[in-house]
């Protein structure tokens, strides 16, 4: 729980820097809630998970659910990432 606790933190504050130092503001704002719904959607998926059904498969409290937060891990990391090089440096134009 702490680690979700803290990447959550990270990300309010990685939002609040990029409103900080940006000069079109309204651009950054929609962006940072657009990835703060995308981080609330993979918190949400990860609950579930966890509560149902690795309850349901009597997963809990064994390894054989640990490929699967693995993955989340490195999902949140990606979405992390390309959030950062969206809000602080624009998406690149086509």
């Amino acid at each position: 729980m702490l680690k979700l606790i803290v990447i959550s933190g990270l990300f309010l504050l990685t939002g609040v820097a990029a409103l900080a130092l940006a000069e079109d503001r309204t651009r950054i704002f929609r962006a940072w809630v657009l990835w703060l719904v995308g981080f609330a959607i993979l918190v949400a998926i990860v609950l579930f998970a966890q509560a149902v059904v690795f309850e349901w498969l009597e997963w809990n409290g064994t390894t054989k659910n640990d490929w699967f937060f693995m993955l989340w891990w490195v999902v949140v990391v990606v979405w992390f990432v390309l959030g950062v090089r969206r809000l602080f440096f624009g998406t690149p134009q086509a």
